[in-house]
């Protein structure tokens, strides 16, 4: 069985791809000792060279490639090999399991990203066009009149490269339109001025 190793990287370089370094763990028996961890003579102590383990650690550098898209919790299978002036021995192969951090703007769902866009009331009943976050720069992106609290706008390609597979996923723009909750005396005036001309909604009574 490979050894196992653990690599932590963020969502944009789960999503793009990046090169990871990690350390790998090698020991060899104590030439003070001979393995025994206890010094020689009549009064025998800990080997003062490998603290009284019997074994050097070492720890040599290998580069990982983290290929474009990959999956929280996937684990890749890495070749090694031998490093100059190595002491110890590298295993042929290890296992490396990857864990992509959570993204402070967006969440994954495979290969598309979620966005929560907060909306005021004027711009989502007017419609505007706002400026949204992408993994690599801002997009444009045009609200229509009326939209509505959990209304979806998809950007195309704006997401994740599909792991082990051609073609890219989209950002979703998930919509929430902010209620105020602080009015000054002019603000609620010119609110209650607006809900007299709008029209009410129609609210069903119970009849049984």
């Amino acid at each position: 069985m490979a050894e196992r190793y653990a690599v932590t990287i963020s969502l944009g370089e789960a999503a793009f791809g990046c090169h990871k370094t990690i350390d790998i763990k090698t020991s060899e028996k104590c030439p003070s000792c001979n393995g025994s961890g206890r010094t020689s003579g009549s009064r025998p102590t800990a080997c003062p060279k490998c603290s009284g383990a019997g074994q050097l650690y070492h720890a040599y550098p290998v580069e990982i490639e983290i290929p474009t898209g990959i999956e929280d919790g996937y684990q890749l299978h890495v070749k090694t090999r031998a490093q100059p002036e190595q002491k110890g021995k590298i295993p042929r192969g290890i296992d490396v399991l990857v864990s992509v951090k959570a993204h402070k703007l967006f969440r994954r769902a495979g290969a598309d990203i979620i966005y929560e866009l907060p909306l005021s009331f004027p711009q989502a009943a007017l419609g505007t066009e706002v400026m949204v976050p992408t993994l690599k720069e801002e997009a444009r992106l045009k609200i229509t009149p009326g939209t509505q609290t959990g209304k979806i706008f998809r950007l195309k390609g704006k997401g994740i490269p599909r792991f082990g597979k051609s073609g890219t996923g989209d950002l979703l723009v998930h919509v929430t339109v902010l209620t105020p909750t602080a009015l000054d005396d002019h603000q609620r005036q010119l609110l209650e001025q607006l809900a007299e001309k709008l029209p009410q909604p129609h609210i069903e009574k119970r009849t049984s």
